[in-house]
């Protein structure tokens, strides 16, 4: 009996005498303050998704870097003249590429594949 007439007061402090506009104005400004928490959480749903779209774009261009470093190593070992030139142009060419389709590596996989028992 102790608790429930400690709880009664607290739950009339915001009593504002019968107007219902009181309870309605609370559900109003809590439903604004979800409509908003919900337009932020779209906004950063968006930034993370542009974040994850380019880190995947730089990760691509690392691995075709990689790729073209591990072909110039096997071009270097089979006694082939590799000019530091040729290595600044094909990585430009690489870092440059507008589109993904400009800077596909010139070897396939399975060539990889064949290349690193031989290293």
């Amino acid at each position: 009996a102790g608790r429930a007439a400690a709880v009664r007061p607290a739950s009339r402090a915001g009593y504002t005498g019968g107007a219902p506009s009181s309870p309605t104005a609370e559900v109003g400004a809590l439903q604004a303050k979800t409509v908003a928490q919900a337009e932020e959480i779209e906004d950063l749903r968006s930034a993370m998704e542009g974040i994850e779209h380019e880190r995947d774009y730089y990760f691509r261009k690392l691995r075709e870097v990689e790729i073209l470093c591990s072909s110039l190593q096997a071009q270097v070992e089979e006694g082939a003249d590799v000019t530091p030139l040729q290595v600044i142009t094909d990585v430009q060419g690489i870092l440059y590429a507008e589109n993904e389709e400009e800077a596909e590596p010139k070897e396939e996989p399975a060539e990889e594949a064949e290349d690193a028992p031989a290293a």
